[in-house]
């Protein structure tokens, strides 16, 4: 068998073998019309949810550090209270420092009120962030199962954090 005879096998070897990929490649096209339909659809869906993880956990982290800032200070006012302790001769305090304390207490328990408020909200931001987390992963499970009933096995889904950056997410 000479050079040429070679040649033409090796090509004729290798259209065969481009002619079976690009026949496999029509075929999963039309096969897997409907799959590749519900994955654009998810692919938008779990993007949205993907900035919602990462807006609800921006949410609760800004929360979380206006209750630390709000806990120091009232931390500060608490050691206030034992000065009048001090001042309390026999037990008991001078009708002027006791309504200074009264006062005092009065104002530290509105501070507490107002702590505890945005400490409900915060509750509810770390609900809604858990509620977006398992939207997220719902989705993101469907994706992976309609992506391996196509056959592909890696197929990329982007995190919460890539959702967020290509879509302009910023933290404000």
């Amino acid at each position: 068998m000479g050079w040429r005879e070679r040649v033409r096998v090796f090509f004729i070897f290798t259209f065969a073998l481009i002619a079976v990929e690009l026949a496999h490649d029509v075929y999963r096209y039309y096969a897997y019309a409907g799959e590749r339909n519900q994955l654009r659809v998810l692919n938008e869906m779990v993007d949205a949810a993907g900035i919602d993880v990462v807006r609800t956990q921006l949410r609760a982290d800004t929360l979380r550090a206006k209750i630390e800032a709000m806990d120091d200070t009232l931390e500060g006012s608490r050691d206030g209270f034992a000065d009048y302790g001090r001042l309390a001769v026999g037990g008991a305090l001078s009708p002027r420092a006791y309504q200074e304390y009264r006062g005092r207490i009065a104002s530290y328990n509105d501070r507490v009120a107002v702590r505890n408020a945005w400490y409900a909200r915060w509750q509810r931001a770390v609900g809604a962030n858990r509620d977006a987390v398992k939207q997220y992963n719902r989705l993101s499970e469907e994706i992976r199962v309609t992506a391996e009933r196509m056959g592909e096995l890696h197929y990329n889904i982007p995190s919460p954090v890539e959702a967020a950056v290509r879509n302009g997410l910023r933290a404000d």
